[in-house]
């Protein structure tokens, strides 16, 4: 298995993530059927291996978090699954990317923002009908939602989750605040997570009561955007992948978000 390498949030470069997103009210309102030290590369023992069984659409969308897993934090699009069919994947997997999505059964989003800076937290998944075409949708899609982290990110750790893992945190335009993202593969499924910094104005506000009663998420500093910590964002993969892992094995997703 391959090392995962960095690709290069630009204006044009966020179309990835902030469509994929946005696709979160609309999923919404569809309803839908119920490590090595840099952070990239193949699992290490402990992370789920063999062969995985196609999730449904009723297991894909209890991999993805709700509000009572993640505690602390506002919902802002609660978790939906659509089925992959027809034009569904026309968002998530773009015209220059199509083949990422071949074997794809279902997508789905769930969102969440910290009240106390403003941090936007964001999961969204695609199941797969088999391991292959998870493996081989990997690298298409990480070209496709890794633009939304700028053209010179820095690799994140978060940990040896999952069999496949790559994450970089940077500023797509030099000058808002930082913004995450991480995808990781657990069997037939890819996942995805960003953390997008809660403005100046809203951290600057929040800072004094951040100090008195902490955040769930970020630290902040007078006059500087949110910052999502490393361990954080390692607990936020960690929550996925297990939730995950968990769904294959047929198991009631349990695994939350602990700040």
């Amino acid at each position: 298995m391959t090392q995962r390498t960095a690709m290069g949030r630009s204006a044009v470069a966020r179309t990835a993530v902030t469509t994929t997103l946005a696709a979160a009210v609309l999923l919404t309102g569809c309803g839908g059927p119920d490590g090595d030290s840099d952070g990239d590369g193949p699992a290490t023992a402990g992370a789920a291996a063999g062969s995985a069984e196609p999730l449904t659409g009723k297991q894909a969308r209890s991999v993805l978090p709700d509000a009572a897993a993640m505690p602390g934090l506002e919902p802002r699009a609660e978790p939906a699954i659509v089925p992959m069919d027809g034009d569904a994947g026309q968002d998530i997997c773009p015209k220059t990317h199509r083949k990422g999505c071949d074997g794809a059964r279902f997508r789905g989003t769930a969102a969440f923002t910290d009240p106390a800076t403003g941090t936007e937290v964001d999961f969204w998944l695609i199941a797969y009908d088999d391991e292959r075409s998870a493996e081989n949708g990997y690298d298409i899609l990480w070209d496709w939602f890794g633009r939304g982290v700028g053209v010179q990110p820095d690799k994140v750790s978060i940990g040896a989750v999952g069999q496949e893992r790559t994450a970089r945190r940077g500023s797509p335009d030099g000058r808002t605040g930082p913004v995450t993202v991480a995808q990781i593969r657990v069997g037939a499924t890819l996942l995805w997570l960003s953390t997008t910094a809660g403005d100046t104005a809203k951290s600057t506000t929040a800072n004094s009561d951040t100090a008195k009663t902490g955040s769930a998420m970020s630290s902040t500093a007078a006059d500087t955007p949110t910052t999502v910590t490393d361990d954080r964002l390692k607990a936020l993969a960690t929550l996925l992948a297990e939730r995950a892992q968990q769904a294959e094995r047929g198991r009631a997703p349990s695994a939350h978000f602990a700040g």
